[in-house]
């Protein structure tokens, strides 16, 4: 059994002839066009501008008690999250995290959230203070979204899947979307496979890290 070389994603990025037929299977596999990798600026080696968009996520999802009561309801967001994803990277790449947060904790512009119309004054504008308020942190690791293009699309699927459990429930909301530097995480102790590479690929097949070769 041996054990990549590469102690980071940096040591591995950091080589054109390992780079390129990559994603030359990235380009194909998308559409998109590319040009040869000749050299590569370290400073921008995750944030290479065909990577597809797609991303290892975190999702916290904080929501009051009254919210995401059964399993089946979490279990189908937590589904219909995984697929943004799971379609080219592997499924157990996706955390879905519900996180129920008591109204007296969980304040919007100073107001809890629910609570009941008498305890806040209902002559101030804003939102009824009786909605249930859904707030969901997603942390995305691998890669980086190389355009505004694919930022809307991404945003467009994250409003697709949260829809039918959080707007067609009449509920308020809010997201945001952290990127966070790749060299900063490790799956059981193994720094995850290039995107688009053969190592990948069996991470997908198995749904688990496996030591990977170096190629």
């Amino acid at each position: 059994m041996v054990v990549s070389d590469y102690s980071t994603p940096h040591d591995y990025y950091s080589n054109p002839a390992r780079l390129t037929p990559h994603f030359n299977n990235i380009a194909s596999a998308f559409a998109l066009p590319l040009s040869p990798i000749t050299s590569i600026d370290h400073s921008y080696t995750h944030n290479l501008p065909n990577h597809p968009p797609f991303k290892m996520p975190l999702w916290l999802i904080y929501h009051p008690p009254t919210t995401f009561t059964s399993p089946t309801s979490k279990s189908a967001l937590a589904d219909s999250i995984t697929k943004i994803y799971s379609p080219h990277l592997p499924a157990f790449y996706v955390n879905v995290l519900f996180i129920p947060i008591e109204p007296c904790s969980f304040y919007v512009g100073g107001i809890a959230r629910p609570s009941s119309s008498t305890t806040t004054n209902s002559s101030q504008p804003g939102a009824d203070p009786a909605t249930p308020f859904i707030r969901v942190h997603i942390s995305n690791i691998a890669r980086t979204l190389p355009s505004l293009e694919a930022k809307k699309r991404f945003l467009a699927r994250v409003d697709q899947a949260l829809k039918p459990y959080v707007e067609d429930m009449g509920y308020d909301w809010e997201y945001h979307v952290d990127e966070t530097d790749r060299d900063l995480w490790k799956i059981q102790g193994l720094v995850p496979p290039p995107a688009g590479s053969d190592e990948e690929a069996m991470w997908k097949r198995e749904n688990k890290a496996v030591v990977w070769e170096k190629l």
